[in-house]
């Protein structure tokens, strides 16, 4: 085969869809001097040949339009159109709108990463609320990197609580993998693999260990290559406050100071930027970035244009309709039942009272500290249920009537996270008593207790409420599925015991602090898929890191002293994806201290809110969030309860209360003036239009795959009796696929293919769909040149589709223009945009070409060098898509 200077040719034992294709510089006797570059969809693993010299026999001359027209090797007008329609299906993909993620692309999501991807540098925090979606964000970025070939090395910490979902959310819905540190990858090289997700309080740990020869897990981190991206969720957890001219700082900002150094880009993520501490707040954006401005808004390292923060209430969806579903919380106060209830609670108040009294007396004293945290903890315990605080009260009253026999071993939760505070105090209370406390802390307490743990309450007010209550909605919906909050173990079992007595073994799953990620996952698919399931009951262990916005009924049995726990429990199913209003119950006993502080917190709060949302222009319920999260910042909810307990009144704690109410108040204030104020916020709904651009859907690539399909005479089936869609392999490209696979089966519809996993998805991802998309834009495709019909209008008629580069820094979809040039008898006409739009009919061509091509090709490059000066028209800058001659 001979060749000559400009030829377009590709390896002859290389697979013709990879898409590495080469130019011909220099031809001699034997072997051929050939520069390769990859096409603009070229697979981001595919490399280039490293020769640059080969033996005539080892290449084979690709195809292209221009080669096409000289040999006369004229493709039909719907092959063609079937070529660039693929092309215009890849520049539409650019933020995945049309890829096999199993989950919603969604405005504000795609608006954001779009504007992460194109900064420089890219050392941003993502501060949107709970629920939108940050996790799936960051895959996007990922992705999107990636794509561009931007990045190999990521690196993400997280909880340690939250792992497994970063793990199984980014494979599972964006086929992105990572390796879990200590589970998949683990000992000195565990950090050399190109995608790890970490836990926090694992990696910040300096300390040398046996187990890694004496380096510590820092250690092992940092001894690794650098990353090209670091991302840290829950960043609110790295901490440095400054006092004068001395900074503390935490293990965990440490951690992220020294990888702020050994990574390109960085992003924190999180829900609560500020809390109030603006020497906090600072701190920790000058861990993302040493160089952030806080003074001039011009700069482009002022601390705004740090901040990105979508808002919950002005997201929508690709339909323009609310996001977010509407949440109708009622607060349920019941009086305590007069029969032994009303006065078991009564009762209890008088020995807590002693207790507390005891633990007052000194407080210095290790013994008295102890006496009034295990007080504290049997004061929460009675707000929860009569039975979880009567447990808890026989096992004090076994201890001091058992002083001989050894304590028993008592099971931990085994995490120091606070969302396992509750279950946390029902333990540490036990083995606080073994330690300090195996004797009366008063002569009258072995008698109190003995009352108390055999006073008769036959049943309790909340119980038949939410009897009554499941009774009322089910007639309505007998599958109605159920989300119970309780922040303690006695409770739990007390529930799980009286619902499956109820509604049967099957009924209902748990999820508490010391469950590993797989009993946790079990839990949850089998609420989600088992129809007989129909009640989670939860500790605090799932306020945080589960998604369940499949359920939207939430039943709060007891509520916790801090209200922002109930904001986060409630955002387990406020969440995208949630197709239906909320309805969230909030049971409280009537009278009790705890009611009327609750009640005081409540009213202050909700005057507070309304303030702020006028002054601000905010939505009161983003103002409601933001504030108790605030509040607990100036609030200390366990002396304040303590204290109306040990007196006796709540005068005082009201009084604490509305001091840390206009504490949380200006705290909002300095925030609304830096984070809120001045964050960037991506979306708004033009902008989202103008990235989507050309607004195709997997509808058009159904439709583009069916016409494809009959072009190789094949059929796109609907299989009613599945609702799915089916085909067979074209022969063409069976051996490209998995051996044996002879048909695909799946759907269009991303909202099924989230509902069911197991279906295929048929979009960009999907093998065989990537494989027909690059086989029709592949070098050996047909469709790269058209001869026009005999009878149109004759003269100098041309038509081309081709695709610019624009930018050199990066690959993809972004970095591609596409255009369109014709020419007619008034001259040179070019469209610019993403929909290249193939007529059905081109009746203003000749029947013939008239000319020199490659004088023709010359005048086309010289005419687009007019329309963009600054470009410089490099050969391989310019991908020629298709011509009509």
């Amino acid at each position: 085969m001979s060749f000559q200077t400009g030829d377009i040719v590709r390896l002859r034992d290389g697979n013709p869809l990879d898409c590495i294709t080469g130019v011909v510089e220099q031809v001699g006797k034997r072997q051929t001097r050939v520069r390769f570059f990859r096409l603009p969809w070229t697979p981001p693993q595919a490399s280039l040949p490293e020769m640059q010299q080969f033996p005539h026999d080892q290449l084979v001359k690709c195809r292209d339009p221009w080669s096409d027209a000289a040999q006369e090797k004229w493709s039909t007008l719907k092959d063609l159109q079937l070529r660039v329609r693929a092309a215009e299906f890849w520049l539409g993909n650019n933020h995945g709108q049309l890829g096999d993620a199993r989950t919603d692309l969604l405005p504000h999501q795609v608006c954001l990463v779009h504007d992460v991807v194109e900064r420089s540098p890219r050392r941003l925090m993502i501060a949107e609320e709970v629920g939108m979606g940050k996790t799936i964000e960051t895959g996007m970025i990922i992705h999107a990197l990636m794509q561009r070939r931007e990045l190999n090395r990521c690196l993400i910490i997280c909880p340690a609580g939250q792992i497994n979902q970063w793990q199984e959310e980014l494979e599972s819905k964006l086929k992105i993998q990572f390796s879990v540190y200590r589970q998949d990858v683990d000992g000195s090289r565990a950090f050399t693999f190109p995608k790890v997700i970490a836990s926090l309080d694992t990696v910040k740990l300096d300390e040398p260990s046996k187990r890694l020869k004496n380096k510590s897990h820092l250690e092992i981190l940092l001894s690794g290559p650098d990353w090209d991206l670091v991302v840290f969720d829950e960043a609110h957890r790295l901490t440095a406050k400054t006092y004068g001219r001395k900074t503390e700082k935490t293990l965990n900002y440490r951690l992220a100071e020294a990888l702020c150094e050994r990574t390109r880009d960085f992003l924190f993520l999180t829900g609560t930027p500020h809390d109030g501490n603006d020497s906090k707040f600072r701190n920790l954006l000058k861990a993302l970035d040493p160089e952030v401005d806080f003074d001039s808004s011009e700069s482009e390292r002022f601390f705004g244009k740090l901040i990105l923060k979508n808002r919950k209430s002005q997201a929508i969806g690709t339909d323009g309709k609310k996001l977010f579903k509407d949440v109708q919380v009622k607060k349920i106060s019941l009086p305590p039942l007069q029969n032994g209830e009303a006065q078991f609670h009564d009762a209890l108040t008088t020995y807590l009272r002693e207790g507390y009294g005891v633990a007052e007396q000194d407080p210095s004293n290790i013994r008295n500290r102890a006496i009034g945290f295990v007080m504290t903890t049997f004061q929460k315990l009675a707000t929860s249920s009569i039975k979880a605080v009567k447990k808890a009260l026989q096992k004090r009253l076994n201890l001091l009537e058992s002083q001989d026999q050894p304590a028993d071993k008592v099971e931990r939760s085994g995490s120091p996270d606070e969302r396992f505070k509750g279950e946390e105090e029902e333990n540490e209370s036990e083995e606080i008593q073994n330690k300090e406390l195996r004797k009366a802390f008063v002569d009258e307490e072995l008698e109190m207790l003995r009352d108390l743990v055999n006073h008769p309450v036959s049943e309790e007010a909340k119980w038949i409420e939410l009897c009554q209550l499941l009774d009322k909605i089910t007639k309505q919906a007998p599958q109605e599925k159920f989300l119970i909050f309780t922040e303690y173990r006695g409770t739990v079992a007390f529930l799980k015991r009286e619902l499956e007595s109820r509604y049967g073994d099957n009924a209902v799953v748990v999820i508490m602090g010391g469950m590993n990620a797989d009993d946790r996952k079990e839990s949850i698919d089998k609420f989600r898929e088992d129809s007989s399931c129909r009640f989670l009951i939860s500790t605090e262990a799932g306020g945080e890191g589960i998604n369940l916005q499949f359920c939207n009924i939430m039943v709060n049995y007891d509520l916790p002293w801090n209200p922002f726990r109930v904001v986060q429990r409630i955002g387990r199913i406020h969440r995208i994806g949630q197709q239906r209003n909320m309805q969230v119950f909030n049971f409280q006993i009537l009278n009790t201290l705890d009611a009327r502080l609750s009640d005081s917190h409540e009213n202050r709060v909700e005057n507070a809110a309304e303030r702020l949302s006028k002054v601000t222009g905010l939505d009161i319920e983003d103002v409601r969030g933001q504030l108790l999260g605030f509040a607990q910042e100036f609030i200390d909810y366990e002396a304040v309860y303590r204290d109306a307990i040990r007196k006796g009144n709540t005068r005082e704690s009201e009084a604490e209360i509305a001091r840390g109410i206009e504490e949380a108040k200006k705290a909002f204030e300095l925030a609304y003036h830096t984070v809120f104020r001045h964050a960037t916020e991506p979306f708004n709904p033009e902008r989202f239009q103008s990235l989507i651009g050309c607004g195709l859907t997997l509808e058009d690539m159904r439709v583009w795959l069916e016409d494809y399909l009959k072009s190789q005479g094949r059929k796109l089936m609907w299989r009613k009796d599945e609702q799915l869609w089916e085909f067979l392999i074209p022969e063409k490209i069976k051996h490209l696929l998995s051996a044996g696979k002879k048909n695909v089966r799946g759907t269009f519809d991303r909202e099924i293919a989230m509902q069911y996993p197991k279906i295929e998805l048929l979009a960009f991802g999907h093998p065989a769909m990537d494989i027909i998309l690059r086989s029709v834009l592949s070098p050996a495709a047909a469709g790269s040149a058209v001869l026009s019909k005999p009878g149109n209008i004759g003269g100098i008629g041309f038509s081309a589709w081709l695709l610019m580069r624009e930018d050199e820094t990066h690959t993809g979809a972004s970095a591609f223009r596409p255009l369109s040039v014709r020419r007619n008898q008034g001259g040179w006409e070019l469209t610019v945009g993403k929909n290249l739009g193939v007529p059905s009919e081109l009746n203003n061509l000749s029947d013939t070409v008239d000319g020199d091509l490659s004088d023709l090709k010359w005048e086309i490059l010289k005419f687009l060098k007019d329309q963009f000066p600054n470009i410089d028209f490099l050969e391989d800058q310019i991908y020629w898509l298709a011509c009509v001659f």
